[in-house]
């Protein structure tokens, strides 16, 4: 009878799952077909929502949207949006509602909610930023820009300005 394994303390080890080097490639490659699924829907609801978004501020007369952001140190967030009419004037953001549709990760299926026209603009920002840059816009020292929404084109452009912070290590002896 072989004695139970003690992992370097006074108690029996009683773990019961095990984990091997194929359960570990069987999860990761469950994730990555789960991660591609979510990518699929996540594009597919951005076109959605792009369209929808553009036909929403055309028909209250907005032409471009600019939304400006900044983030670090975990904390990101849209700084300014401002609506520009037809003739480049400066417009107030109409009391409008649309569908916005959203992927769910680990989900089979696309939700549907109701938003403000602002509320849709800060969704799909985020969105954006989330596609482009993985979520992590706003880690470390951060990234701040703007994306430019020509409605008229249906059009999206993300200007992204990433932050870097480098150290130079230097060691001297005498």
């Amino acid at each position: 009878m072989t004695k139970p394994e003690t992992h370097g303390h006074d108690q029996p080890d009683s773990r019961t799952d095990t984990i091997t080097p194929t359960s570990m490639t069987a999860d990761r490659a469950e994730y990555a077909t789960k991660v591609a699924a979510f990518a699929a829907l996540r594009s597919q609801t951005l076109a959605w929502n792009r369209d929808a978004l553009c036909a929403a501020l055309s028909g209250v007369g907005i032409a471009r949207v600019v939304v400006r952001f900044d983030g670090e140190r975990g904390f990101g967030q849209i700084t300014d949006v401002d609506t520009y009419a037809a003739g480049g004037s400066v417009s107030r953001m109409p009391t409008a509602d649309l569908a916005m549709q959203e992927a769910v990760f680990d989900g089979p299926a696309i939700t549907v909610e109701q938003r403000s026209l602002g509320g849709a603009i800060h969704f799909m920002s985020y969105a954006l930023l989330e596609q482009a840059h993985g979520g992590v816009w706003d880690a470390g020292v951060g990234g701040y820009g703007h994306l430019k929404f020509d409605v008229e084109n249906r059009q999206i452009t993300l200007e992204f300005n990433k932050r870097v912070l480098t150290a130079v290590k230097l060691r001297h002896s005498f």
